[in-house]
């Protein structure tokens, strides 16, 4: 073998070696053979009966009493059950994939300091099992330090989401629970009186039906939506925050809005009191119980309802094949859509090139409409003073009907169906299926010219120059050169003449 083909060959070993302790670098963790580096001792969640984790120099402190765990500092609560298990089990499956870097002066660039990583110290009673800190989430890996060490460990999977709470977030969130085939009734009481609905469960796949047992106002026809929304609203009902050492007066619940009862099978029953609002929260309090809670906005309008409420909302209940027109008036604008066939038609305005499929979603929109609510009398009164416009529809039986619309406040419509003594809320997006002006109808396809209707002159067509459209002085287009000439073709060149071959040294005699 002479010498360069000894080089190649050393050469070669050399790349094949690092290819292959390249691979192994990168292979990921649970790929690799045998027992890997570790930070930290494995250990098992039920060796663990005490957590401490720190984040903006706030600690909160977890301990295990029995089978339960409890916050016990900054304050004493139940601990999140489910929120503990997975930290339980993110420590017993911690895995390592080596470290990054022992230099102090780097902690604060992969977030594993004091000021901005999260420490947890895990414990076995008064023995400390472990006391890390966890910071920046980077490739699948979060960078890993145990305190009072340089080295800085790349440990598998997203801890941050698991350990970073704040302490609210390690509390027990749960304020009613229960099972809806228990429900036996629904009661609301607020200042304007008391509702008692009677559940009747429904079939399989179907809604329940309510009766309406007591009510301030008449009801002919509960709209079964409303006791269905405080009984599944409740079912499940969960704290957004808790308001500690809120006094009732501040609170509002020394006298409250509303107070909703579930009542269940055997008599027992479950409560909850609604007192003033914070923001987008309100006060919420349920009778065996000190802690108040902070419920959003959306959960506690499905549940404070007034008495009239509970009636039905339907407006109208019109299938599309039964219209045979529909006249609108808004903002000044008229449209009137005729049926042709199955197919609709615009005759006002006459030139409106109607888009059939924004037509259809106007005619669908009277099938089982309902409203939002009722106007109470002020914004009925004030609204309706303001007309916003009108939809009359007209069927193919020759009957018809007309929805008013008036001033638009905030999101909401208020609507009369003319003939009933009722003012309807509509949202705005709902509303606004209907209230319709021509060019929200009209038929929008890029670059395609509307049909030409005969007897009227074609427009100019208008040509794009190079400027900007519409200046004085724009400048010419600029003039359309003639085709390149064609060059003829590349000359070919001969052969590359080739070099006689080196000649071959003798080979060397041995010594």
């Amino acid at each position: 073998m002479d010498k360069k083909t000894s080089i190649m060959l050393v050469l070669f070993v050399l790349l094949l070696a690092g290819v292959i302790g390249a691979k192994v670098a990168l292979r990921p963790a649970g790929d690799r053979k045998g027992e890997r580096p570790r930070a930290i001792p494995a250990m098992k969640a039920a060796e663990i009966d005490g957590l401490e984790v720190t984040m903006n120099k706030q600690t909160t402190t977890l301990k295990k009493t029995g089978e339960t765990w409890a916050v016990t500092a900054p304050v004493s609560y139940p601990a999140d059950a489910a929120a503990v298990k997975t930290a339980l089990e993110k420590i017993e499956t911690l895995a390592f994939d080596g470290t990054v870097t022992d230099r102090p002066e780097k902690h604060p660039d992969f977030e594993v300091n004091d000021e901005k990583g999260v420490r947890i110290v895990v414990k076995k009673g008064a023995a400390v099992l472990a006391d890390f800190l966890i910071g920046k989430i980077a490739g699948g890996m979060t960078m890993f330090r145990c305190s009072g060490k340089n080295e800085v460990w790349r440990a598998v999977g997203s801890l941050k989401f698991v350990f970073g709470k704040e302490t609210k977030n390690w509390r027990d969130h749960e304020v009613i629970t229960f099972k809806r085939d228990e429900v036996e009734k629904v009661e609301l009481e607020t200042a304007a009186g008391k509702v008692a609905c009677k559940r009747e469960a429904g079939e399989a796949g179907k809604p329940d039906k309510w009766t309406i047992l007591e009510s301030p106002v008449k009801i002919e026809k509960p709209d079964d939506g409303v006791p269905a929304g405080i009984m599944s609203t409740m079912m499940s009902l969960r704290a957004f925050d808790f308001a500690d050492g809120v006094k009732p007066e501040e609170s509002g619940l020394d006298q409250p809005t509303a107070t909703a009862t579930v009542v269940l099978k055997g008599g027992a029953a479950k409560k909850v009191m609604v007192g003033k609002a914070k923001g987008d929260q309100y006060h919420v309090k349920v009778p065996d119980r000190d802690q108040v809670f902070l419920i959003s906005k959306y959960s506690i309008e499905r549940v404070n309802k007034k008495p009239i409420d509970f009636r039905d909302k339907s407006i109208v209940d019109v299938k599309p094949e039964q219209i045979a027109s529909v006249h609108i008036e808004f903002a000044d604008k008229k449209v009137e859509l005729q049926r042709a066939g199955e197919e609709w038609k615009a005759t006002v305005p006459a030139d409106l090139v109607l888009d059939p499929n924004k037509a259809k979603a106007v005619v669908s929109g009277f099938t089982n409409l309902k409203a939002y609510g009722f106007a109470d009398e002020a914004f009925a009164r004030e609204g309706m003073a303001k007309p916003a416009g009108s939809v009359t529809v007209k069927l193919k039986d020759k009957t018809s009907f007309t929805l008013k619309f008036g001033a638009l406040k905030e999101q909401d419509y208020p609507v009369q169906k003319v003939g009933s003594p009722e003012v309807y809320v509509l949202k705005k997006y709902a509303a606004e299926r209907f209230l319709k002006k021509p060019d929200d109808l009209k038929k929008s396809e890029a670059g395609v010219t509307p049909p030409h209707r005969p007897g009227t002159p074609i427009p100019p067509v208008k040509v794009q120059h190079h400027g900007v459209p519409g200046k004085a002085g724009m400048p010419a287009p600029m003039p359309l050169k003639g085709p390149m000439p064609l060059k003829g073709p590349m000359p070919l060149k001969g052969p590359m003449p080739l070099k006689p071959p080196m000649p071959l040294k003798p080979p060397a005699t041995a010594k």
